[in-house]
């Protein structure tokens, strides 16, 4: 089962990055970033967003994110 705030939790700590430097990073306020990733289903193109800001590919985000 895939678990979103896993996969940024664990990603954002290998980065050792926190939801700020993802939202500067991404040109998005923090309140934005979380809306999209939480209040419902974030798209595709906001998924490979962050995994590409992450620097890491979309499969391996993912794989961070299985429990």
């Amino acid at each position: 089962m895939f678990n979103l705030r896993e996969a940024v939790r664990r990603s954002l700590a290998i980065n050792k990055w926190k939801v700020d430097d993802l939202a500067t990073s991404m040109n998005k306020k923090v309140s934005t970033l979380n809306s999209s990733l939480y209040n419902g289903n974030p798209t595709l193109s906001t998924l490979t967003e962050i995994s590409k800001e992450l620097d890491i590919e979309l499969s391996e985000f993912i794989k961070r994110g299985e429990i």
